[in-house]
């Protein structure tokens, strides 16, 4: 499991230039969640389903709270977002989000900050 960096969009004479990391397989990636923290997927070869980890239970129902779960085609790119700390930090990870693809070979991810 591979902690991404955030990247920073700030308005400068300087735009930015996005990096994305190659997603991890299995155990997916992590991030750290926040009220203006996106994430951006990309693929090439393959097609893919996004899996953003929503931890923990609903009180009042104990059911486990939804995860966000985005289906995406081949040549593809998704925002996701805004991931707020709340509902989105796992707390058994150190505060960390986490995000997984079911498919790796052509999928690149990149977290953003507004």
């Amino acid at each position: 499991m591979a902690l991404l960096a955030t990247k920073q969009i700030v308005a400068t004479a300087a735009a930015l230039t996005p990096t994305f990391s190659a997603a991890t397989a299995t155990t997916g990636d992590t991030f750290v969640p926040g009220s203006r923290t996106f994430i951006v997927v990309r693929t090439t070869s393959n097609s893919t389903t996004v899996t953003v980890d929503v931890p923990g239970n609903v009180s009042y129902t104990d059911a486990g709270k939804p995860d966000v779960v985005v289906s995406m085609t081949t040549a593809a790119e998704k925002w996701i977002g805004p991931l707020p700390a709340d509902p989105f930090a796992d707390p058994s990870n150190s505060g960390y989000g986490k995000v997984t693809c079911s498919t790796i070979t052509g999928v690149t991810v990149g977290v953003f900050q507004v």
